[in-house]
């Protein structure tokens, strides 16, 4: 950064510095530079890699863990989860064994039930038959009430008798005889799955189609269905010849020939199956034969669905999932599959159809169980007959009924244990990852400390000794151990002589004794130190830090510091300049250690001019964030060559220390050097001589006294511009200016209006305009803050102008308000105000405006000498500080607890202020505007010279109401609209606001005794010893008497700040008042009181106020600050005040004198316009006489000749005036020489005039002879 701050022709300069007269100059040190920074960075590398080497094997254990892990889990997870599986399949498998087992046990059990029935009931039919001779043309009068009890036991759905029929036509006859009514009709009789149909001819189907079966060879039988239960018609058959049919006839044929009981196939609605019904579900029929005579004259016929046989085989609650039966007769290829599901069973269809084979063991219904019931109902073996094979199959829904989540959860809960114990690994070693970042980064911190505490071979050794020591701690500890184990009864008694572990304090004080009370090192190595004979030491410091640190924030002071030594640091890496320390804002720095330089002077003398330059630029880019003054400071260099002990200086905070009597020199060489300036001795120059650098140098004309060596001759090195080391002119307030409207971004406000005599007068300068920017951030930032709080308050940042308010009546006096009450605490904006105020942006419009509006205050400020913008700045400068300090909660501790307190009760410690936004803004703002258009005199000469402005404000506080009155009505110019709108959103906001600024601004304005005795009642009231009430009224009474307080304390906060801040802006005050004395416009010289009107108003004001600030408290810290300050400058004030203003009358004449003269040309630009009256002019040559005559050293009077001198002068700010070269051809070449200091110019005095002001007056006079008294203590 500080680079880029760099102007061309001192970047240019520095370069001729460089190259002037010694080519090698920028390349010298570079070999070195590189030299070391490769041994820097191949240690760096080193322990890089040997870092990154360690991070690389932590990351393969770590990955190998985790995968281990991760391996274990899905292997775990897996068996847990087969495991699982496998006991579902071993419950599902034995669920399924048992329900086979059940339903194999349900079939053989139905079909013996129905094997007895069948026997039962051929038994009842025979025995009846055997009571008529017509058999078989018989009819069974009670056939249903016969079949009704075997209908239900078995779950038939049909019984028939089939009379075996040998006589066709006898049977035709006895048919045609018993219903010879129903032989032309069609009659359909139904049921649930069967529809029958009767033959509408005498010609019976069967009768003309049926094969004849014979019993023997010689006899045709028929066998006609001659009755069914439930019956066709009134219980009489169809006469159908079950011949027809495929299954019926070969079940016939089997009963006939064994004369038994027999088991049909099953028959379906199938084309190849002729019936006389159509079945929906696959039908089978048990056939028992009615004996007479051991032959079968009869058959009856048990017809039921197969399905019946599966019913109430298992437990509803138990089995609610299907089993699947698949029935095959060996007889044909047809199969039919039914499911089973509890107590129930139902046709699944042709074919089969389950829907689950997974390679198990299939139960089937044996064959052999149902055969060997049929025979033990005939006369022949089962074996050569067709019969059933029926294979039982578990649906996959059976199977499903089995499988659980369990398995899943098994492997969930498996994956999800070792996942946690992965997190808790990750975790852990996230944990002692992060620790050991920390301890690397510790150890990173430690060592960047220790590199730049100690050189490269002092941290060896240091490392060295203490890996040492490590070592011996060991040795120690295990000789301790095995000394333990051998000898642990000698310890334990406490026994152990020289030697041993135990050494109590009265041994300790005996051999103390013995050793004769010679004293022991405390430490038990030798020290690290040695001598290095040829180095150069550095001291840099910054002039006026302590004084400027004293107006500013201790973060400021610490951003100061801390960019200035980055900077430093930087330039002494690249140079190879080994830092030894900082001391406050003192820069210690060495060359030539620890490793010798043999060009140990120039490398130092170049940092060291390097380093003014950077510094300079770095101070005046850090102006506009720190604040006035920042461009001020300056560097300050010594530098002293010589020998130096160097070494680690052991104990607690051990370092790197140099000693010697060179590092004494070097601090008395900066002490008694000067700002923008390196002050170098004797032994350095030689160094620079021997270098062939001896013209860097010129001799300081004057002998600096060192302690120890008398007088001493030193050296100045030149300045890298070759010219003037002074503070460049841009940086003066007075600078070169530029009107105020460069500055606008649109148009002039106060165009056309009255306030045209107000405002944009002033021209601007870079120091004006960078104030200009620093105040312009400063309210942006407090702006920022208003609008956030309403954000986070759930209100709108800004509203539409509201109608600009015109204050009633011009006098500002008759709004002050005894008390102005902040606003109530809201929790809810206080809870999101954080978070609001990173996303709130002010819009780049609003910000333009504020700027505008800063910029046309500064314009309305006068040329005054204490009443301008830089003391507008210096108030706001200190507005902020008590601000903060307000606004800090770690400022506000509970007194109980001692910890930093919430927002609410910051709100309650503060009255509110420090938890309100507009009122800390109202604040800043008030000091901005406190004193735009003062004149630069007190009220009462104003009112002489304005009498029409002195009774438009009534005589009272004339210059405070007329700073309001012409601020406010800037603020409610058009150009400002957008500005006011976020200012305040509301009538009640911009009441308020408007408020607050009167009662601030009236406020400074100490002397009206009307207003004083008004803030005197008032602090009793909130304060005093009846005061203490903490009512609404009394803290918004509290309120507006701290924010008056921040006001009146900032605009006397010099008097409270650093002894030097409270001269400068002191002499200027005096300045001032002077300045109008010398014009006329007052009568009294104000030197003649100004020392004892100093104590009074540190007595009658300054310190009662700084008291009352911390009597407040609400300050913290900065009270007592201001207290203290305020005591010692009072303090000091008494002892030097005279001398002081004595001083102070003298520089303020010969100011006066210079503009005098430069009035008189008219080439001289005017920045100041004064009185030129007959009167002032003996008084101020009558000055100049005297303060030549009392010089008390050995003056010269020069006669320079007219025109062009070719001198170039150095000037310092508040010391000497020097001739820093003389060209070659100039007039004054042998009349004066470098570093001849110059007294006064045709009896002007020179002391504290800058640059530009001298050649002004050169310039002015140059048309005739001038006479310089210059001093020179040798020739």
């Amino acid at each position: 950064m500080v680079n880029k701050l760099l102007k061309p022709s001192e970047e240019e300069a520095l370069l001729r510095l460089a190259n002037e007269d010694d080519d090698d100059f920028s390349t010298f040190g570079q070999d070195d530079d590189e030299e070391s920074s490769d041994e820097e960075s191949l240690e760096e590398k080193g322990s890089v890699n040997e870092a990154r080497r360690d991070v690389k094997l932590m990351n393969v254990a770590r990955a190998m863990v985790i995968l281990f892990l991760l391996t274990v889990a899905c292997i775990g997870s897996e068996v847990a989860f087969v495991v699982a599986v496998l006991g579902e399949e071993r419950v599902f498998r034995n669920s399924y064994y048992e329900a086979a087992e059940m339903i194999t046990e349900q079939f053989y059990s139905h079909m013996h039930d129905d094997l007895w029935l069948s026997k039962t009931l051929a038994a009842q039919l025979n025995q009846a038959a055997g009571t008529t001779s017509a058999w078989p043309n018989v009819t069974y009068s009670d056939f249903h009430e016969i079949c009704e009890g075997p209908l239900h036991l078995s779950q038939a759905k049909m019984i028939h008798w089939t009379p075996v029929v040998s006589n066709k036509q006898a049977w035709e006859a006895y048919v045609m005889s018993t219903y010879p009514a129903n032989l032309d009709q069609s009659a359909i009789v139904s049921e649930s799955s069967v529809s029958f149909h009767v033959s509408d001819t005498l010609q019976m189907h069967g009768f003309s189609q049926g094969r004849l079966y014979k019993v023997n060879a010689t006899e045709d039988l028929y066998y006609p269905i001659w009755q069914s239960s439930p019956s066709f018609d009134q219980g009489m058959g169809t006469s159908f010849e079950e011949g027809t049919n495929p299954v019926r006839k070969s079940s016939l044929y089997e009963v006939m020939r064994r004369k038994g009981s027999y088991l049909s196939r099953m028959f379906y609605n199938d084309t190849r199956q002729s019936d006389f019904a159509v079945y929906t579900t696959p039908r089978s029929m048990i056939y028992y034969p009615v004996m007479e005579a051991e032959q079968v004259v009869g058959v009856v016929n048990l017809e039921f669905e197969f399905s019946t046989y599966f019913k109430n085989s298992l437990d509803d609650k138990d089995y609610q999932t299907a089993i699947h039966a698949v029935v095959k007769n060996t007889c044909d290829d047809d199969m039919y599959t039914f499911t089973i599901t509890g107590s129930s069973s139902e046709y699944l269809g042709i074919g089969d159809k389950h829907n689950l084979d997974d390679g198990f063991e299939v139960r089937s219904i044996a064959p052999e169980g149902y055969l060997a019931l049929f025979e033990e109902h005939g006369n022949l073996p089962m074996d050569e007959t067709c019969f059933y094979q029926i294979k039982l199959y578990p649906s996959k829904a059976f199977k499903n009924s089995f499988a659980t989540w369990a398995p899943d959860i098994y492997r969930a809960i498996l994956l999800g244990s070792f996942c946690c114990i992965i997190a808790v690994f990750l975790a852990y070693d996230k944990l002692i990852e992060r620790h050991q970042k920390n301890v690397i980064s510790a150890a990173e911190r430690s060592d960047a400390i220790v590199r730049s505490l100690f050189p490269a071979n002092i941290r060896d050794k240091l490392y060295e000794k203490a890996k040492r020591k490590e070592e011996e701690k060991r040795q120690r500890q295990k000789q301790a151990n095995s000394f333990l184990a051998s000898d642990a009864g000698s310890v334990g008694s406490g026994s152990a002589g020289k030697g041993g572990l135990i050494v109590t304090n009265k041994n300790k004080l005996k051999n103390f004794v013995n050793d004769g009370g010679r004293f022991k090192n405390a430490f038990e190595d030798d020290p690290i130190a040695d001598l290095f004979p040829q180095t150069t030491i550095l001291f840099a410091d910054i002039a006026g830090f302590t004084a400027w640190s004293s107006e500013r924030e201790p973060s400021q002071v610490f951003t100061l510091l801390e960019n200035i030594y980055a900077v430093m640091d930087k330039l002494a890496k690249k140079n190879n300049v080994f830092k030894v320390e900082t001391v406050g804002d003192c820069y210690v720095a060495a060359t030539g250690l620890p490793d010798p330089q043999e060009q140990h002077a120039v490398i130092m003398v170049r940092f060291a001019q390097i380093c003014l330059v950077k510094i300079r630029e770095l101070v005046l880019a850090l102006e506009s964030q720190l604040g006035p003054g920042t461009a001020d400071l300056a560097m300050r260099a010594g530098i002293h060559s010589g020998p130096v002990t160097a070494g680690v200086l052991r104990g607690q905070k051990a370092r790197f220390q140099l000693f010697g009597d060179t590092m004494n020199t070097a601090a008395r060489m900066e002490s008694n050097g000067s700002p923008h300036k390196v002050h170098i001795s004797s032994e350095t120059y030689e160094y620079l001589k021997q270098s062939g650098k001896a013209h860097w140098a010129t001799p300081r004309e004057e002998l600096v006294h060192a302690k120890g060596k008398g007088s001493v001759q030193t050296y100045w090195i030149k300045s890298m511009s070759g010219g003037s080391s002074a503070a460049s002119s841009s940086d003066d307030m007075n600078g070169p200016a530029r009107r105020v409207s460069h500055l606008l971004s649109t148009t002039k406000p106060w165009e056309g209006t009255y306030l045209e005599q107000y405002f944009g007068l002033t021209e601007v300068s870079d120091a004006l305009e960078r104030l200009v920017n620093w105040n312009a951030d400063l309210l942006a930032s407090l702006l920022k803050s208003i609008v956030a709080s309403r954000v986070a308050a759930g209100r709108p940042g800004s509203a539409p102008v509201i109608s600009e308010r015109k204050v009633a009546g011009d006098l500002v006096l008759d709004e002050i308000e005894m008390e102005i009450k902040v606003p109530d605490f809201d929790a809810v904006a206080a809870e999101e105000i954080d978070n609001v105020m990173s996303k709130v942006q002010l819009p780049e419009f609003v910000k333009n405006e504020l700027h505008d509006f800063v910029a046309c205050i500064a314009s309305g400020y006068m040329h005054n000498s204490f009443h301008n913008f830089e003391h507008a700045s210096h108030v706001i400068l200190s507005s902020n500080k008590l601000l903060k300090r307000i606004m800090s909660l770690d400022n506000h501790k509970n007194n109980s607890t001692g910890e930093a307190i919430t927002s609410h009760d910051l709100y309650e410690h503060t009255y509110g202020i420090g938890t309100d936004p507009l009122t800390q803004f109202a604040i800043v703002f008030s000091a901005l505007i406190h004193d735009v258009g003062h004149v630069g005199v007190p009220n009462f000469v104003l009112a002489e010279e304005n009498p029409d402005l002195a009774e438009r404000y009534v005589h009272k506080s004339i210059a405070e109401q007329h700073s309001v009155t012409v601020a406010w009505d800037l603020l409610m110019q058009p150009h400002f609209r957008n500005l006011r709108s976020y200012i305040y959103t509301t009538e009640e906001e911009c009441v308020r606001f408007r408020r607050l600024l009167v009662n601030m601004v009236m406020a400074t304005d100490i002397f009206d005794p009307d207003l004083k005795a008004l803030r005197t009642s008032r602090w009793e009231m909130a304060f005093g010893e009846e005061g203490g009430t903490n009512s609404t009224l009394n803290i918004a009474r509290k309120a507006t008497i701290v924010i008056e307080h921040v006001i009146q304390a900032s605009d006397v906060s010099h008097t409270m700040q650093h002894w030097y801040i409270y001269k400068k802006w002191n002499e200027r005050l005096f300045e001032e008042m002077y300045t109008a004395y010398a014009e006329g416009r007052t009568k009294k010289d104000p030197s003649e009181g100004w020392y004892g009107g100093e104590i009074w108003f540190f007595d009658n004001y300054v310190i009662p106020l700084a008291t009352k600030l911390k009597k407040c408290g609400v300050f913290g810290f900065s009270s007592d600050e201001y207290l203290n300050y305020a005591t010692q400058n009072r303090m000091e004030w008494e002892a030097k005040g005279q001398e002081v203003v004595e001083a102070m009358r003298e520089r303020v004449i010969a100011k006066l004198a210079l503009k005098h003269e430069m009035e008189k040309n008219e080439d001289i630009p005017m920045e100041i316009t004064m009185s030129s009256e007959p009167e002032t002019k003996p008084v101020l040559e009558s000055v100049l006489e005297s303060t030549e005559e009392t010089a008390d050293a050995p003056l010269r009077t020069v006669i320079a000749p007219a025109g062009k001198l070719g001198v170039i002068i150095d000037t310092t700010p508040g010391q000497t005036t020097m001739v820093h070269r003389v060209l070659e051809n100039s007039p004054m070449m042998g009349m004066i020489k470098p570093g001849d200091q110059i007294v006064s110019i045709d009896s002007i005095p020179t002391s504290n005039m800058s640059t530009e002001a001298i050649a002004a007056l050169l310039k002015s006079t140059a048309a005739h002879p001038r006479r310089f008294v210059i001093r020179r203590d040798t020739d």
